[in-house]
């Protein structure tokens, strides 16, 4: 059986952020859904960088209430995708009534 690659969260999220039409200029914050966690972009970035996964094959590995928030009200947060196993990144916004 072939081992899966590793990926780097944070090439994947730069990717990810770049893909949405963003720059890590429009970051206001990173951390837990529920904002009791919350780190700078920077702060962030050094520990994403040194962040493989995706050798195990089990999901997650990234915590599942991560996200990436944005001054526009449109975040990133982790989604699991069961059938391959896999994670990455969603684009979200506040729904409109």
């Amino acid at each position: 059986m072939t081992q899966p690659p590793n990926r780097n969260l944070l090439k994947e999220t730069l990717q990810y952020i770049k893909n949405c039409g963003k720059t890590t200029n429009d970051i206001l914050w990173v951390g837990s859904a529920d904002g009791n966690y919350a780190i700078s972009w920077n702060e962030f970035e050094k520990i994403a960088d040194s962040t493989e996964y995706g050798r195990s094959g089990i999901t997650p590995e990234i915590a599942a209430d991560l996200v990436v928030v944005f001054n526009d009200e449109m975040w990133l947060s982790r989604k699991i995708i069961s059938e391959i196993p896999t994670e990455e990144w969603q684009l979200n916004s506040t729904p409109e009534k």
